[in-house]
């Protein structure tokens, strides 16, 4: 079985950096509980802060993410699973990874994780991510929100394959009790 990790916001606090760097270029006080969901006018009009790629050196992984993806690999085959938005991006993704999670396989692209994915697992903080898994590759998918901190992603899931998750202990348990499906 494999089990695909989202990048960002799943092993990696993006949003609160991309929030401090969209307050610093415009002069305004975001925080993420201003962003309610994952399409928002404040995050889609302030993609240019992503593409060079550069935010991801401002970045460290969530406490006990390495941990985590050890931890992981005793359920089944670990990868990192994350979409890109062009060239300087995808480079600094792969680097980060390459710096933080070394013994992991990375694949970086862009468009749908679920023809990736197929029927195995996913766990990603972007709900429509998770959609596509569970309805169209008939795999599982884990919505996470790290400590419940981040309002975008939350909604109700009331499909047997959608499973919630705040931490990585939860993300495990879910794994561990789904794993021979």
């Amino acid at each position: 079985m494999d089990i695909y990790v989202d990048l960002d916001m799943v092993l990696v606090p993006l949003l609160d950096t991309w929030i401090e760097c969209i307050n610093k270029k415009q002069g305004t006080d975001y925080t993420t509980d201003n962003i309610e969901r994952y399409a928002d006018d404040i995050l889609i009009n302030n993609f240019d802060v992503l593409k060079d790629g550069s935010i991801y050196e401002k970045l460290s992984p969530f406490e006990g993410a390495s941990y985590f993806l050890d931890e992981l690999k005793s359920l089944g085959n670990v990868k990192i699973l994350s979409n890109s938005i062009g060239a300087k991006n995808d480079e600094a993704k792969r680097e980060f990874c390459k710096k933080y999670f070394p013994e992991v396989e990375r694949i970086i692209k862009g468009g749908d994780k679920h023809l990736i994915v197929k029927h195995n697992i996913l766990i990603d903080d972007f709900f429509g991510s998770i959609y596509n898994v569970v309805k169209h590759s008939k795999g599982h998918g884990i919505l996470f929100n790290m400590k419940n901190k981040y309002k975008y992603n939350d909604m109700l899931l009331t499909d047997f394959n959608f499973h919630r998750a705040n931490s990585y202990d939860g993300v495990y348990n879910i794994i561990y009790n789904i794993r021979d499906f």
